[in-house]
């Protein structure tokens, strides 16, 4: 394992996704996705101006807060929820897989559920 690899690979996880959903700031959070990006999970946007225009139309109230990080090589799993949705909606749980290129996310997986 190369433990360097896992600590950047974390951290620029944890920052894309911090600018995504807590910041709300899409210009710098496109930054951390490639242009090639892809989501595997089919309810989910599958690029990346796909991903950050959804994140667009959701409340401002919205929030991930990442519970537990698991890193190997260049895959970083995240484990957290999404809070914030709106009164009508629940929170949700959320596991999402990442594999990064230079840092940067080029594929996802993700599954959610309601809390």
């Amino acid at each position: 394992m190369d433990e360097a690899l896992e600590d950047f690979n974390t951290k620029r996880a944890l920052e894309a996704y911090d600018l995504l959903f807590n910041a709300r700031d899409y210009d710098m959070a496109s930054q951390y996705w490639s242009p090639g990006f892809v989501q595997r999970a089919p309810q989910f946007p599958k690029s990346r101006h796909e991903l950050i225009d959804f994140v667009r139309q959701l409340p401002e109230t919205l929030k991930f807060d990442c519970q537990l990080v698991v890193a190997e090589d260049d895959y970083v799993a995240l484990y957290g929820k999404y809070t914030g949705l709106g009164a009508k909606r629940k929170n949700r749980v959320c596991s999402h897989l990442l594999r990064l290129k230079d840092g940067v996310i080029v594929e996802q997986w993700s599954v959610t559920a309601d809390e």
